[in-house]
């Protein structure tokens, strides 16, 4: 048997498991807002991002804009945007896209429900606009890189 199937075999099965995620298609990080990238632990210092809202109350239908900004001269490449109900583990309501380096994913069975990136491109700031769903009360916006997290009430 000739060696290069079996080495090409080798490479394929041991470096998918390695490879990031540059086109942003992270739909198998919807639950656990885990990037999957194989690195280690979490980060415990404070986080060198920070999410904003151009509201803090909202009705279904309303639009807030949703902002993941770095701090400090800090850039990132990869992100996950969602919004969850107070002690909810799934994506509710779903964003309008506002720019080319953002794209919608498919959380929850539900189009739009959380937003990554398009590139591995450093960027300093993301936005999008998210609609507010009917019959909730209480939304957190957390993303993969801030572990702190804002609360939005009705």
């Amino acid at each position: 048997m000739e060696p290069w199937p079996c080495l090409f075999l080798f490479l394929e099965v041991f470096t998918s498991t390695v490879l990031s995620y540059p086109s942003g298609k992270i739909d198998m990080a919807c639950n656990s807002m885990l990037p999957m990238h194989g690195t280690s632990a979490p980060q415990a210092s404070p986080p060198l991002y920070a999410i904003s809202v151009s509201s803090t109350a909202f009705n279904p239908g309303d639009e807030i804009t949703v902002s993941l900004t770095a701090m400090n001269d800090s850039s990132f490449k990869g992100f996950l945007l969602q919004a969850r109900e107070i002690g909810g583990d799934v994506a509710v309501g779903t964003f309008r896209i506002l720019t080319p380096d953002t794209q919608g994913l498919v959380c929850n069975n539900i189009q739009n429900s959380s937003v990554s990136h398009t590139d591995r491109r450093n960027k300093q700031n993301v936005s999008a606009v998210w609609v507010a769903p009917p019959g909730l009360k209480h939304v957190i916006f957390s993303s993969d890189l801030y572990v702190g997290m804002i609360v939005i009430e009705d």
